[in-house]
């Protein structure tokens, strides 16, 4: 086979040809096309960025806007909560207030009328054994009972300390003697008495005999601030007296206390 340099260049000619035509044809609209649908997938792209963008911040306020609604559904809740136990602790407090001021009410008034029963009580007590006494000391009125009474009085003296014996004598000394009797004092109810107190508390001593009805029954003796009684009213005075501390005392007595 031999070398053909006019169909070498003819060939060539075509070839070159060819490739013009192809580039002038096909070449430059196809990258006129490429290039055109670059440019608009670009901007698609940048259109879909932006949107994403858009999105995203949308997406992001409405997360801000939730969170600061679930914060204040939550401030309100809280609030709302406190408002609630507040309330209810007023009105707890309100209720616990009236109903500890109607006991203490009923407690006071309970109170007061256990304690006027109880005077009540104490002071028909008291009547009833002076009454009692009044008739005793009535039915018994004799010598011999105050001859028992002016023996007693004598033993009580006798029975003072040495220091106490001496303040009552000094007493005696500056001032009377007071024997009240409930009734006229017989003869020889002063004798004997005026017999005890001179030999006991000195001759010197001025012995005075008054009449208290209130005594009811008996006699009572008062030198200075000391006195010594065997009488209905002085019985019955200390019967109410202890049965007053006696009472106080129970009723000190918690309920329920230990045995």
């Amino acid at each position: 086979m031999t070398f053909d340099l006019f169909t070498f260049l003819a060939q060539l000619v075509n070839f070159v040809v060819l490739i013009g035509a192809m580039h002038a044809v096909l070449y430059r609209p196809v990258r006129r096309a490429l290039e055109a649908r670059r440019v608009a997938m670009a901007r698609e792209w940048a259109d879909a960025e932006a949107a994403r963008r858009d999105a995203d911040r949308e997406a992001e306020g409405l997360r801000e806007q939730r969170e600061a609604w679930s914060a204040s559904r939550s401030e309100r809740l809280e609030a709302l909560e406190q408002e609630v136990s507040e309330r209810r602790g007023e009105a707890l407090a309100d209720v616990e207030r009236e109903a500890r001021a109607a006991r203490e009410a009923h407690a006071d008034a309970l109170r007061r009328d256990v304690m006027e029963a109880r005077e009540a009580v104490l002071q028909a007590c008291g009547r009833l054994l002076r009454d009692e006494l009044e008739r005793g000391f009535d039915a018994l009125a004799d010598a011999e009972v105050d001859a028992r009474c002016v023996a007693a009085f004598e033993r009580s003296l006798g029975e003072l300390g040495e220091a106490a014996l001496a303040e009552v004598r000094s007493e005696a000394a500056s001032s009377d003697v007071r024997v009240q009797t409930a009734h006229a004092a017989s003869e020889r109810l002063r004798d004997d008495l005026s017999k005890v107190i001179h030999d006991v508390l000195g001759e010197a001593v001025h012995v005075q005999f008054e009449v208290d009805a209130s005594l009811l029954a008996g006699f009572a003796i008062r030198v200075g601030s000391r006195e010594w009684g065997w009488s209905a009213a002085g019985f019955g005075a200390a019967f109410e007296h202890t049965a007053r501390e006696v009472a106080d005392e129970v009723a000190e007595v918690p309920h329920g206390g230990a045995a």
